[in-house]
């Protein structure tokens, strides 16, 4: 009778000793900004303390949350995370716009739940389909990129606006509507806010192998099948990051840049 022999996960846990090292590791670059006067010693400090304590909770509160899988509490988190990207993307801003922050919500919660539902339904088919297990790390990466992506547009879109504003009321006083005269801001907003994951997709595989991916390798998981879900997460981020930057160039110009001649003056100021 053959026997067949058992698999393993070569799975390498990280000790208390293990992290200790890593904080090594930060504290020696803290000194190094400390020391090179570069002013940035205080925030490398408090992100580091401060990611430090956020995973650790996370770590904790992820273990009861796939323990539970209901579909309230799962739409909870989401709706959390959504939120807190939009917070903060809307902290980003070199610029004030009134209800900027929740237009990006609805930008990144609307395109990022629209391309997260489609691959959970037709490609990674959870059981269930909210099971957190499964939606909530994906969510967290597409959410997370998204953020990047309504920040930049929100911000290039209302530069680009200022820089060209001559160029802008030249065409409407030639008879131009305010959305084809604001063509070429938009558009270059638009691409500045999703180059970033465009340039992903160039380098992915050559020169960075992604996160996911590397944990997933890691843990044990073939490199055939972890570069099957790279490839969707990929796809997945720059569909979101694409769709997130779409919705906050409309929103956005619906509150700036469709009252010709005095859009700018009356709905953008500064940030203190």
């Amino acid at each position: 009778m053959n026997s067949v022999p058992a698999t393993t996960t070569p799975y390498f846990p990280l000790t208390l000793y293990d992290l200790s090292m890593c904080c090594a590791m930060m504290g020696f670059i803290v000194l190094l900004a400390w020391q090179g006067k570069y002013g940035i010693t205080k925030t490398l400090l408090w992100g580091a303390l401060r990611a430090g304590i956020q995973l650790l909770a996370v770590g904790y509160i992820l273990t009861w949350l796939f323990s539970v899988d209901y579909f309230v509490v799962v739409f909870f988190v989401l709706m959390i995370q959504s939120f807190v990207a939009a917070w903060q993307a809307s902290r980003r801003q070199k610029i004030k716009i009134a209800n900027l922050p929740l237009y990006l919500w609805v930008a990144i919660a609307g395109s990022s739940f629209v391309f997260l539902f489609f691959s959970f339904v037709f490609v990674i088919h959870p059981d269930p389909l909210w099971k957190g297990q499964v939606v909530i790390p994906i969510s967290g990466m597409v959410i997370g990129n998204a953020l990047n992506s309504a920040a930049l547009s929100a911000d290039r879109l209302v530069a680009e606006l200022r820089s060209r504003r001559d160029q802008v009321e030249a065409a409407l006083a030639f008879g131009a509507s305010p959305w084809e005269a604001s063509f070429e801001p938009r558009r270059d907003a638009l691409h500045a806010a999703v180059a970033p994951s465009m340039n992903s997709m160039f380098v992915v595989g050559i020169v960075q192998l992604p996160g996911m991916m590397t944990g997933q390798i890691i843990g044990g998981v073939p490199p055939t099948e972890a570069v099957r879900y790279q490839i969707l997460i990929m796809y997945l981020i720059t569909a979101a990051c694409f769709g997130t930057a779409w919705i906050v160039e409309r929103l956005t110009w619906r509150k700036i840049g469709a009252a010709a001649g005095v859009w700018l003056d009356e709905h953008v100021t500064d940030n203190a």
